[in-house]
């Protein structure tokens, strides 16, 4: 991202990380653009939505999502929908 280092209160990323080749560094690369106590907020398609969408259902990519955000995150609130999952990240 050519943005500088905290250059947003929020970040969003909707539907999109599972098109990433390096989620984790997609995820590294949000944080540092988020200011102090900013929010990043992530919705992705979780394994009932991707059979939806007709894309390939992983069980495992929510879960190594969250895994990633807990390195960056303060706090992690998740909400689930019918096809998705968001997760509202307050930054450390």
């Amino acid at each position: 991202m050519p943005f500088k280092k905290e250059s947003f209160d929020a970040v969003f990323s909707y539907h999109s990380l599972h098109h990433m080749k390096n989620m984790p560094k997609a995820i590294h690369k949000m944080f540092r653009v988020c200011k102090k106590q900013g929010l990043v907020v992530i919705s992705d398609l979780h394994a009932g939505g991707r059979r939806e969408y007709e894309d390939m259902p992983d069980d495992k990519f929510l879960p190594r999502i969250e895994k990633h955000l807990m390195k960056h995150a303060k706090s992690i609130k998740k909400e689930e929908t019918k096809i998705n999952m968001m997760f509202v990240c307050k930054k450390k």
